[in-house]
């Protein structure tokens, strides 16, 4: 059960990794577009992907929360993602994914204690 708890964060850990990634590139690709001087700005609307990102993850992290194993990491990470997007605008879906972590938390840390894998 603890290599399985390991798992699990190393899971998340690269996950978030992977994210990040995906945000630096995205940045990068969008420097570049600025930087030509033939291309003007991209005035679309700002996205908070920390925020955005931190919703589903407090989503599926919410209903994993049955299996103690899986949902305090993902609600760990999802309360991360979302404090992160607290910080940005808009901020609607991190304000979202913030509250449903820590709801999703706190239950899975009483299945975790129902069950027995957290001792009391």
């Amino acid at each position: 059960m603890f290599i399985t708890m390991i798992l699990y964060i190393i899971l998340a850990l690269a996950m978030g990794l992977l994210v990040s990634y995906a945000l630096k590139a995205r940045k990068r690709a969008k420097m570049e577009t600025i930087d030509n001087e033939h291309d003007a700005p991209d005035r679309t609307k700002s996205k908070n992907i920390a925020g955005i990102t931190g919703f589903v993850l407090a989503l599926c992290s919410f209903f994993l929360a049955a299996f103690p194993i899986v949902g305090i990491p993902m609600n760990l990470l999802a309360l991360i993602f979302s404090a992160v997007g607290l910080r940005r605008r808009p901020i609607g879906l991190a304000l979202a994914g913030f509250f449903i972590s820590l709801v999703g938390f706190f239950s899975a840390i009483l299945q975790a204690l129902r069950v027995g894998i957290i001792p009391s």
